[in-house]
């Protein structure tokens, strides 16, 4: 399990934030690496650009050396790992790629000369290696990009399927993305034809700067991100945590957005809501009879809930400066439960903000002068859960805040 806090933006990934965003949310789910930016001593004055990692980079430092400067404009340079050792040679003006680092290096004005050399601080992908996921599809080449992937699960097992694709239209000027679950992958079928597939739900983003939420496991992809005034959008495909054995309920899958649909909605539009208050077209959950229900989500539905529920969770108070966190429960009025939600619970309203940290066992951190993202890794090197707190899209009433734990 991993998380990250981060930005996207037009200046990213395919010159739009949605597309940027779907390209980052699918290197942290398949493990990729990160570069620091690189550092050059020497002579000449080219540059190095275009450099990236790959899911098995390790955390390592790569030097890129000139070894031979016959041709002027071509010359070579030596690349070595600190843990991977010597790896094959690099042409200035050629891409050059080996399993962990990628790069290419240009010419400048005044000619490189032997020994100059540009270093690059590397690490690897957050998300452990029996939790990454497994590319299916990744399609660039077209307006409303997709991408399929398949997940693990806890076990390292498993086959979960889900999909995560962008759709926009600059005249209505929305620029959205949508998710959807699958029960398989077919190569030949579209987005919303795999088999299996739950309803397509569309989850409003941006074209500008989008300030991104992500946890990962290997069962489930939790997202939620801010845009424009700011609103807060959140989203989830995977598995929810069943109340009962493998097999009783084989196949707890959940899909979460926050459109009922592939609407054209804009982020500034009010209507919409987060999909964990349940009883909406926006959370879809596969029962055993194959079909994508609409669950009631305890706390907030069903108006009158069950016994073994707490009717006034909604409106639990802080108790000194703790915020209690209910767990999503996934219900109907029969009543059933099935399960909860995996990573997103319900946080009580009173004395909250958006953006505040609830923090879960370990040594208490102050968040003093810190960072959103500061404040996670603070609290869980002190050994605690860092729980973010989000509004439902505009809203800040006591019932209209959710925790995204941040694992």
């Amino acid at each position: 399990m991993a998380y990250t806090i981060d930005i996207a933006s037009n200046s990213g990934f395919g010159g739009l934030a949605h597309y940027d965003l779907l390209e980052r949310i699918r290197r942290f789910a398949l493990g990729y690496g990160t570069a620091a930016a690189a550092t050059y001593a020497g002579t000449g004055n080219g540059s190095i650009a275009s450099v990236d990692t790959y899911p098995a980079t390790v955390k390592e430092t790569w030097t890129i050396a000139c070894t031979d400067v016959t041709t002027v404009g071509a010359e070579v340079w030596s690349v070595t790992g600190s843990v991977s050792g010597a790896l094959a040679t690099a042409t200035t003006g050629v891409a050059y790629s080996n399993a962990f680092l990628a790069f290419s290096i240009a010419a400048g004005t005044t000619a490189f000369v032997v020994g100059d050399a540009f270093t690059i601080a590397v690490t690897g992908g957050l998300l452990p290696s029996a939790s990454r996921w497994l590319q299916l599809r990744y399609d660039t080449t077209i307006a409303e990009r997709e991408l399929i992937l398949q997940g693990p699960g806890y076990s390292g097992t498993e086959q979960i399927f889900v999909g995560i694709k962008c759709y926009q239209d600059v005249t209505a000027d929305y620029y959205n993305l949508a998710v959807a679950h699958y029960t398989g992958f077919l190569a030949s079928s579209s987005f919303s034809t795999q088999p299996g597939a739950s309803p397509v739900l569309g989850i409003p983003a941006h074209n500008t700067t989008i300030a991104y939420y992500l946890s990962i496991n290997g069962a489930r992809i939790n997202m939620a991100w801010k845009v424009g005034t700011p609103v807060y959008q959140c989203a989830q495909v995977g598995k929810f945590l069943p109340f009962s054995i493998p097999a009783q309920y084989p196949q707890p899958l959940i899909s979460a957005g926050m459109l009922s649909g592939k609407n054209a909605t804009r982020y500034s539009d009010t209507a919409y809501s987060i999909p964990f208050k349940g009883t909406r077209a926006n959370l879809r959950m596969r029962f055993n009879d194959g079909v994508w229900h609409q669950p009631d989500a305890h706390p907030w539905t069903p108006s009158t809930p069950p016994s073994y529920f707490n009717p006034l969770a909604p409106l639990l108070r802080t108790t000194g400066t703790t915020w209690h966190l209910t767990p999503i429960t996934l219900c109907d009025n029969t009543p059933n439960i099935y399960g909860q939600i995996d990573g997103f619970l319900h946080v009580v309203g009173f004395n909250n903000l958006v953006e505040n940290v609830v923090q879960r066992g370990g040594v208490t951190v102050d968040p003093t002068g810190l960072t959103l993202a500061q404040i996670c890794n603070a609290v869980t090197a002190a050994g605690g859960i860092p729980y973010v707190v989000l509004q439902d899209v505009w809203r800040t009433g006591f019932g209209d805040l959710i925790a995204m734990e941040m694992i």
